[in-house]
């Protein structure tokens, strides 16, 4: 990053603005057909835009069910059937491409295409059936384990992406002079 690394301010081009402003950006490591990175390249930002386009969906999700279910709140294992059913489905044929990048000898990473999507999706079927699951038993330990953050929630995102850029391209560790202690903090 142009800015961090010597200190002077770095114009980002006006398309990549745009796409930024209309919530286009994603991460571009690893990825194939992305539409534009987000600004800086500070990657905490590439899942702004899902969360926008989560939030600006919902709505139609809920007019969308039925008057009984919007009134009584409830969301059942059914409710969820046709997106899990679809991100089982989508991880398919990510899951045969890896497997001929495999066949190829080709490079293969968890972190990158077509790995880094299917991991994504079937983390979600896995989350989301062992929330179902959690609630089931009354949500035992909910409070104990994750309610000591509830102060920080409404702050979470912008602390992620605020310290990113101060960790990541970090000098002020080198005064250490100890690359394995500076690699730790």
């Amino acid at each position: 990053m142009k800015s961090f690394e010597s200190w002077q301010f770095a114009f980002e081009p006006v398309t990549k603005l745009i796409g930024n402003l209309l919530m286009l950006q994603d991460n571009g490591r690893g990825k194939p057909a992305i539409i534009c990175e987000a600004l800086y390249n500070d990657t905490p930002l590439w899942s702004l835009h899902y969360k926008w386009w989560f939030y600006m969906l919902f709505p139609l999700v809920i007019h969308l069910k039925t008057p009984s279910m919007r009134v009584n709140g409830n969301v059942s294992i059914w409710d969820l059937y046709w997106p899990l059913a679809y991100a089982l489905i989508a991880s398919l044929p990510l899951l045969a491409l890896a497997y001929s990048f495999y066949l190829k000898n080709e490079p293969l990473s968890i972190h990158s295409h077509p790995l880094i999507e299917a991991h994504h999706l079937l983390s979600t079927v896995a989350l989301v059936l062992l929330a179902f699951a959690w609630r089931k038993v009354g949500w035992v330990g909910f409070a104990a384990l994750i309610g000591m953050f509830s102060s920080l929630a409404p702050i979470s995102f912008s602390l992620y992406v605020i310290h990113y850029n101060s960790i990541v391209h970090a000098s002020y560790f080198s005064l250490i002079e100890m690359p394995f202690l500076e690699w730790i903090l």
